[in-house]
């Protein structure tokens, strides 16, 4: 089971190393048998950049647009096709509208048996222009994770309530989560409370799982599609894809595995959206494709970065390593250079102290550009791309 929870950044989770908030106090107990990566990125703040990161193993285009309306049939396997090929009954199971961003024509033909959105899910009346309460996507996943008990299964869903406006459900009761100084505090608290009701329906699947018997040989996976900004601890930064700070770009991501793990564990490897494909498939001992960018969380032999970037009135690229983390500002020709573990907040920018530092980690950020430059130049008009030109220094 592969849940994607909408514009969850670790930050404002229970899961977060440093504390974090009482948002996710569910998921936090399940940790007693699962993994914790707490290094752990999105490639962007846009949701159907991530999905075709997480569902294809692919880094998205340097650009501008959304990749399921610019690909909609962008080439690759699936790990949805993975499973499916293995004899796993396979399902996508969403409470938004599916037509937005072409969502529905880029997930057909990826290997999914059933795919199902608000107009498949009972719940006639919308929560918010985004769709219905993530509570009928949970009830909807119940039947059909039991439909065939038979039958292996891959499912992968994405929750939608956490996206703003963050409509709480009806009868929802809020609480004061709210303990930072941000700039929109009526917003933030809303957000919050609509993250703990989210945690609430993501328990029942957990519940529902040992209540059947099937903990010993199910694997649940919980991450972020990208963060959510709110002002702090950057005034600039705020909603989501407009940086790539922390509360931007880090997300959650919880492996559970009562089988595998008897205690809780966190991991310190830096990963990113396009390594879940083939880490997923590891667990289940099945191969990854070929041609998939990531490589498993657990192998040793994987590269230690993550790479992320902003495309909007801004276009930075950035680079996490050890515990640096690097942002390049292409417009500006300015860098920034973060100790993560002296300085997670990223208050302090350390680029003059290590030039050295910079300059083999804008290498890396160039390598990275050219390679996405080169996947994508095919699919544009006389070669015209509209990712940046390899940064240069500054």
């Amino acid at each position: 089971v592969f849940i994607i929870l909408e514009s969850v950044g670790a930050r404002w989770t229970s899961l977060s190393a440093r504390g974090g908030y009482e948002t996710t106090p569910m998921l936090k107990a399940e940790t007693s048998h699962a993994m914790v990566f707490d290094n752990f990125y999105a490639h962007i703040g846009r949701s159907s950049n991530s999905l075709s990161a997480m569902l294809l193993s692919v880094y998205p285009k340097l650009g501008f647009r959304d990749m399921t309306d610019e690909h909609p049939d962008l080439p690759g396997t699936s790990i949805a096709s993975v499973f499916h090929d293995q004899g796993y009954r396979t399902g996508f199971i969403t409470p938004s509208e599916l037509t937005w961003a072409g969502w529905d024509h880029f997930l057909s033909d990826r290997g999914f048996d059933d795919i199902r959105d608000e107009r498949d899910l009972g719940c006639p009346e919308p929560i918010s222009s985004w769709g219905v309460e993530d509570r009928c996507m949970v009830d909807d996943m119940l039947q059909w994770i039991d439909r065939d008990a038979e039958q292996p299964f891959f499912l992968m869903t994405w929750t939608q309530q956490t996206h703003h406006p963050y409509e709480p459900s009806p009868g929802q009761s809020m609480m004061s989560l709210s303990r930072e100084p941000v700039l929109d505090d009526y917003g933030f608290d809303r957000y919050l409370n609509v993250l703990r009701e989210t945690d609430r329906q993501v328990a029942r699947v957990f519940a529902a799982v040992r209540a059947a018997g099937r903990e010993k040989d199910t694997i649940i996976v919980v991450t972020g599609d990208h963060g959510q900004s709110f002002g702090y601890p950057h005034e600039s930064s705020f909603m989501q894809g407009r940086a790539v700070y922390e509360e931007d770009v880090r997300v959650p991501l919880l492996i559970w595995s009562p089988r595998t793990y008897r205690t809780p564990l966190r991991s310190n490897v830096v990963g990113s959206h396009v390594d879940l494909a083939p880490t997923i498939a590891e667990l289940a001992g099945i191969a990854p494709a070929p041609e998939w960018q990531g490589r498993s969380l657990f192998d040793p032999q994987r590269s230690p970065r993550a790479y992320f970037y902003v495309a909007e009135d801004e276009f930075m690229l950035g680079v996490r390593e050890d515990r640096w983390k690097y942002i390049f500002n292409v417009r500006e020709g300015s860098h920034e250079l973060f100790d993560l573990t002296a300085d997670p907040d990223e208050q302090k920018n350390v680029a003059a102290m290590h030039p050295e530092l910079c300059a083999r980690l804008r290498r890396h950020l160039a390598a990275w550009t050219e390679a996405n430059r080169r996947r994508y130049l095919h699919d544009e008009p006389d070669g015209a791309v509209d990712a940046p030109a390899a940064p240069a220094a500054p």
